[in-house]
């Protein structure tokens, strides 16, 4: 009788006490921002939705891209992630690591075919995002992998040549100028590459737009030139490098 007692509850736990318990959108993303491989495989095995929202449309494909959880990453592909998938402002994976500097998190998401042309609402693109946070070498790989660097589809008319001279990298400049249609193309304030360089003090790259045909004597919006901006600034050496 004992053992008939002991085996009936052998079989109770089997089919009762292990019985998955779900957990919360926000306590799954907590999972996958610690990098908790064998947690986040376990609620995906017991169909967990590996597209569950956060914080108007974050992702956890999203949030692993933003903290460069390769692993994680490669995990919610096999699980049939949605790599492209946008929040309510247009973020996506890609553009998460990008912004980040997660290098490995956006050569992943490349591999695995993630859109490279994707918009913030404010109409930046990932490479715009990598540029702003100054993230040089994921920029030089989303040129690199072709990403659209003539574009002005943003708030203030910004293409990549203006971003990649803003930004002062020498070898995103040329990389970038490769790739662009206009050297002289103006944003909204009338702002051209040579004049955000001139503005920022980088000197290099002013002197290489310059030799590439870049039109110094351009004024922008409030009628002020690159030579203007070097001198409001004191960059003096770019100052002499205009005056020639």
């Amino acid at each position: 009788m004992n053992k008939k007692i002991i085996l009936l509850f052998i079989m109770f736990l089997s089919l009762f006490g292990c019985k998955y318990k779900p957990i919360s959108n926000e306590e799954f993303h907590q999972l996958v921002a610690s990098n908790n491989i064998s947690e986040v495989n376990y609620h995906l095995e017991n169909n967990f939705n590996v597209d569950c929202e956060i914080n108007s449309g974050v992702t956890p494909i999203m949030t692993a891209s933003l903290y460069n959880r390769t692993e994680i990453i490669n995990l919610l592909i096999k699980y049939k992630a949605e790599i492209d998938k946008q929040t309510q402002s247009g973020w996506t994976a890609l553009i998460y690591a990008s912004k980040s500097g997660s290098f490995e998190a956006v050569k992943l998401l490349l591999d695995n075919n993630a859109n490279m042309n994707l918009y913030l609402k404010g109409g930046e693109n990932a490479f715009m995002e990598a540029c702003s946070a100054q993230q040089n070498k994921v920029a030089l790989l989303l040129v690199d992998r072709g990403i659209d660097l003539n574009t002005n589809k943003n708030a203030i008319g910004l293409n990549g040549l203006i971003m990649a001279s803003n930004f002062g990298d020498i070898e995103l400049v040329k990389k970038t100028l490769q790739k662009t249609d206009d050297i002289n193309h103006q944003n909204t304030y009338g702002e051209t590459a040579l004049m955000r360089a001139s503005i920022q003090g980088h000197a290099e790259v002013v002197k290489f737009l310059l030799e590439k045909g870049a039109k110094k004597e351009i004024k922008d919006s409030f009628s002020n030139d690159a030579l203007f901006y070097s001198k409001k600034f004191n960059h003096t050496e770019i100052y002499e490098i205009l005056n020639q």
